[in-house]
């Protein structure tokens, strides 16, 4: 309590029981209230965190994902250039085939 001898003969001699008792109580809910907001505070700070955190990994599930799809693209891209290029070799050894057997 930051109130000097003076300070508290002062206010004695100006208030009643009843009134030093109120303000009292009034400064204990008000200290109690400044922690509990001071609690509050921490908490959204360690959320923010939570939610920082989560964004990060948001972000690099999708970095993720474009990768895999961007995978895929290319491998869809090679099977269909690879099947193109069996058929093709089929179709030109079913060409020398034939002109094996007819000629």
């Amino acid at each position: 309590n930051g109130v000097g001898e003076e300070d508290e003969e002062y206010i004695d001699s100006k208030f009643t029981n009843q009134q030093i008792q109120m303000v009292e109580q009034n400064t204990r809910q008000v200290e109690q209230r400044d922690e509990e907001i001071r609690r509050i505070v921490e908490s959204i700070a360690e959320l923010q965190s939570i939610f920082k955190d989560l964004a990060n990994l948001v972000a690099d599930q999708g970095t993720i994902l474009d990768r895999i799809d961007y995978n895929m693209e290319q491998t869809v891209v090679k099977v269909t250039c690879r099947k193109k290029y069996c058929r093709l070799k089929v179709e030109y050894h079913f060409i020398v085939y034939l002109k094996f057997i007819y000629s």
